[in-house]
């Protein structure tokens, strides 16, 4: 069993099974990364490193450093090129490490289209379950068709729609 690094959510949750791929619906990045950092610390507490996918225009969740690896990647290079070499790092790091991503919906934005947004989610979530590792994501709420939402909600293991008052 595995931790969020929030015992009131892992209450919730009955925490976290290894495989498992948290998507959060947020309005905006600073939402999100109130999420990530306390996972994050508790997966290095945890003797795991964090790889950081770090490709959107917002503002990193994360900073490189004690136990998070960084890893820039640009989407402009398309979609195969993008996929292809996130998989080959996930694959590299697979026997310490969990995975946080920017938020998904700056590869909509760069590929022109919700649908490869969506696609790109129906290949490293199956892998990240696979491997039986953990993996953040996010998506911004009201920003996506629901072909891309549908399959990424029918895909994920836990959704957790968030809301800020």
């Amino acid at each position: 069993m595995h931790t969020t690094g929030l015992s009131g959510l892992d209450a919730l949750l009955h925490g976290i099974l290894p495989g498992d791929n948290l998507v959060w619906d947020v309005e905006d990045s600073t939402e999100y990364a109130r999420f990530v950092l306390p996972f994050s610390q508790a997966a290095r507490r945890r003797g795991r490193k964090v790889v950081y996918f770090r490709f959107a225009e917002h503002p990193p969740v994360l900073q490189a450093g004690d136990g998070v690896d960084l890893r820039e990647l640009d989407p402009s290079i398309g979609f195969e090129k993008f996929v292809t070499e996130m998989v080959d790092i996930i694959e590299d790091t697979a026997a310490d490490s969990f995975y946080v991503l920017d938020c998904l919906s700056g590869l909509a934005r760069a590929w022109y289209s919700d649908r490869m947004m969506a696609n790109f989610f129906l290949v490293i979530c199956p892998y990240v379950l696979k491997i039986q590792s953990l993996a953040y994501f996010a998506l911004y709420k009201g920003h996506h068709s629901n072909h891309a939402t549908d399959s990424i909600y029918t895909t994920a293991q836990i959704i957790i729609e968030v809301y800020s008052h």
